[in-house]
């Protein structure tokens, strides 16, 4: 019997390619890569237009001006009010008393007196105020609210005696002296070195509350000869001084007049406005009111809104502008040819060393009554143009820079005039309706540099 071969074979199984799993590694290894080109690929963002005007209002933080005449005192003694804060004197008008010894000023502190109802209420509804506007923020405030119920509270307690005093005055002679206004106008208890300053001389350090005081004197308190005692402003008419940016200052230098509102009340006036500067050579606005004076009678620093009077039209982001040069032909090369309505325009043509005329009708950018533009890709400089039943021709070659943004609407980028009648920060207005313009709800490049006419949205 014969041996067999004892070599042992390794056995190699065949390739088994499982078409299936081919193709989807390949559509795998697509997907992949076309989305990581994708995600590499800038894109284009896009804004939707819409009607609309500009709604930044400037807001400001002022300084209140007047007409202000500071009274000072003859006498030294106690000093006691008759008239409330803010309330208007006529020219002989009791203010106040001074009593040297202060036996009258005690006649005057009657816990037996009583408020009328008319009194009580209207010292609730100045308590209500307060409460309503209080801001913590500004603690300052109370010391003044308590200085006006003071002088509030007294007016109304003291007019039960005052005859009385008035019958007494003689009596107690030098020591007890009725002071009546020289002046008519609102009456103020309150000083704070504001009321002789003019508008040029106004600072940037005027504007810190930090650093601003203000002097009262209380009700039956002492109070030295030659002191300030209250202050009288004289006229309606006041004025607001604002600090301004450069770029600001030019552009309310070009209006006489503004809408301001205030925002604690939402009582909106018209204001003449100027330009100037100030004693630190910064620029100020001066906003001149002839209303609503006595609502901040006691005032100095007050917040307003310069409200925006631009006009309606089509709002886009400021970003979006760009700017295109066009070749300009004259509007009178203009003609109708072939058997359509579409107008364009003739040009020289020569085949052969044989010169003729062809007609063509370029997509025209803008038209006015001198002008039309056209796309620089349509022509080349030199191009001959005839002019219609005329031997006059035109080279082209002169050309002019337009306003406008890409219209993406389409897919691609078509460029679009607009009529800028409005700038902000960050929107402009343009004017709706112009021929080649925008419409409502058009799809426009957000970053107008970052495309080129015709180029196509991805």
């Amino acid at each position: 019997m014969a041996r067999r071969n004892g070599k042992i074979i390794k056995y190699r199984k065949p390739i088994n390619i499982n078409i299936g799993v081919v193709i989807f590694a390949f559509l795998l290894l697509y997907l992949i890569f076309i989305g990581v080109s994708y995600m590499k690929r800038e894109h284009v963002q896009m804004y939707q237009v819409t009607q609309g005007r500009l709604s930044d209002h400037s807001r400001y933080t002022g300084i209140i001006l007047r007409d202000e005449l500071v009274s000072n005192t003859e006498y030294s003694g106690y000093v006691n009010y008759y008239l409330r804060e803010g309330s208007k004197a006529g020219v002989g008008s009791l203010i106040y008393s001074v009593d040297e010894k202060g036996t009258a000023s005690s006649r005057l502190v009657n816990d037996d007196a009583e408020l009328s109802p008319e009194n009580l209420a209207a010292l609730r509804t100045r308590l209500s105020q307060f409460s309503a506007d209080y801001d913590p923020m500004r603690f300052s405030v109370i010391y003044d609210v308590k200085y006006n119920l003071q002088s509030s509270l007294l007016e109304y307690v003291n007019q039960s005696t005052l005859e009385e005093l008035k019958r007494s005055a003689e009596n107690l002679g030098s020591y007890f002296q009725l002071i009546y206004a020289k002046k008519s106008g609102v009456v103020v208890y309150g000083t704070d070195g504001f009321e002789s300053k003019v508008y040029t001389d106004i600072r940037t350090a005027d504007f810190d509350k930090g650093n601003y005081k203000r002097t009262f004197t209380p009700a039956g308190q002492l109070v030295e000869a030659g002191k300030p005692i209250y202050k009288t402003i004289t006229g309606n008419e006041w004025s607001i001084i604002i600090p301004v940016k450069e770029a600001d200052a030019v552009r309310l230098s070009e209006k006489k007049q503004v809408s301001v509102r205030f925002p604690d009340s939402g009582v909106e006036t018209q204001a003449a406005i100027t330009t100037f500067v100030g004693a630190d050579q910064k620029p100020y606005g001066r906003l001149v009111i002839d209303d609503y004076m006595v609502q901040y009678y006691d005032s100095r620093f007050i917040d307003i809104e310069i409200l925006s009077d631009t006009p309606a039209g089509l709002k886009i982001p400021a970003s979006s502008i760009v700017h295109k040069d066009f070749y300009i032909i004259p509007a009178s090369f203009l003609t109708t040819g072939g058997n359509s309505q579409d107008q364009g325009f003739l040009r020289e043509t020569f085949v052969n060393g044989q010169s003729s005329v062809v007609f063509e009708a370029p997509q025209i950018a803008y038209q006015n009554e001198d002008y039309c533009y056209v796309d620089k890709s349509v022509y080349s400089v030199g191009d001959n143009l005839i002019k219609p039943d005329s031997t006059e021709q035109y080279k082209i070659g002169s050309s002019q820079s337009l306003t406008g943004v890409y219209n993406v609407s389409r897919g691609y980028a078509v460029f679009r005039l607009a009529q800028v009648v409005a700038r902000g920060e960050e929107y402009v207005i343009v004017a709706e309706g112009t021929p080649g313009g925008l419409s409502v709800n058009d799809y426009i490049a957000l970053d107008g540099l970052s495309l080129s006419e015709n180029e196509i949205i991805r």
